[in-house]
């Protein structure tokens, strides 16, 4: 399960983040805590999803969690176009997205996910807090990478205490290859430089 909103392959992550874990008894316990004791008197939510195989069995996944805390969930699987229209204009209740980087930098998933000046584009959680917003601008103009990515580990530990989205998993490439095939370089980005690559016979 993944502990923050960034992967543990780009530079700045923090391993020491502690983003909240499965917890059925305290889910039942916030849950009746909130009015709702075993979702009694709890509207049913929508949950949307754009389909695909992986997302169709992510989302049965969340529902049954779900369920076993007596919150009742309905599937709503869209075409592309339309979910993310959805999303962009904040017309969901409950919903996935994954989000890979175009270049490794932290601000490639800090910035772009969780700034207010990405509503209606990347900020589809509409989060939104002052003091993240003052620290994002400061790493990006910030040169000092020691100091931009301690300016990086702060951002993170408050958007972590502020859980505007739950962090389920980081999907990771496999690769195989034969024994025959030398120096190929494969980025955290999974772009692979094939300048260097040689194969024996």
């Amino acid at each position: 399960m993944a502990n923050g909103p960034m992967p543990s392959t780009m530079p700045g992550y923090d391993k020491d983040l502690k983003a909240p874990t499965y917890d059925l008894a305290k889910a039942k316990d916030y849950l009746a805590k909130a009015g709702y004791p075993d979702g009694k008197g709890l509207p049913v939510i929508q949950y949307a999803y754009n389909f695909n195989q992986g997302n169709q069995k992510t989302a049965e996944a969340f529902q049954g969690q779900l369920k076993a805390i007596g919150i009742q969930t309905n599937l709503k699987n869209m075409e592309w176009g339309s979910y993310i229209q959805a999303l962009q204009t904040g017309d969901s209740q409950m919903f996935r997205l994954a989000w890979s980087a175009d270049y490794p930098d932290p601000d490639d998933f800090l910035r772009i996910l969780y700034s207010k000046t990405q509503f209606g584009s990347n900020n589809e959680t509409f989060y939104s807090n002052p003091e993240v917003e003052t620290l994002l601008t400061q790493a990006l103009a910030e040169t000092d990478t020691i100091k931009r990515m301690a300016i990086y580990k702060t951002i993170q530990e408050k958007i972590v205490a502020d859980q505007p989205a739950a962090w389920a998993f980081n999907s990771t490439f496999l690769h195989l290859f034969s024994k025959n095939v030398h120096d190929l370089t494969i980025s955290a980005l999974d772009q692979k430089d094939m300048r260097t690559v040689w194969i024996s016979k």
